[in-house]
């Protein structure tokens, strides 16, 4: 596995999202290293919409 192909998927259900918003927050080195692939929805909650 080549480490420079790597993606982080992120997708939550509708109350979750809040829950994955600050997991990511709380994580932002870790998630700011790698490209991130997530639905419509899930992207405009992490985005603030």
């Amino acid at each position: 596995m080549n480490p420079n192909n790597l993606y982080v998927a992120l997708v939550a259900h509708n109350e979750m999202k809040y829950v994955l918003k600050k997991f990511v927050e709380q994580n932002q080195d870790f998630f700011s290293a790698l490209p991130i692939v997530t639905t419509g929805r899930t992207a405009n909650h992490q985005k603030g919409n």
